[in-house]
C-alpha cells in the first residue's frame, strides 16, 4: 500500500518529468540541477525554493 501511495505521488508531483527534463539540460548545456524544498529550515547557502535551474 506504501509503495503505490508513493508511486501516485511521484506521478501527481511530475518528478519522472522533472528528472527527465534536467538530465536533458545537463546534456544540452553542461549543468542541470533540480532543487527540491523538503521542508527543513532555512540554512546558510540555501534558497529554499524549490524549482528547476539551469
Amino acid at each position: 500500500m506504501r509503495i503505490e501511495q508513493l508511486r501516485n505521488e511521484f506521478i501527481r508531483l511530475k518528478v519522472r518529468e522533472c528528472f527527465r527534463e534536467m538530465s536533458e539540460m545537463d546534456g544540452y548545456y553542461g549543468l542541470g540541477l533540480l532543487y527540491v524544498d523538503v521542508g527543513l529550515v532555512r540554512t546558510r547557502g540555501c534558497c529554499g525554493l524549490c524549482r528547476m535551474m539551469c
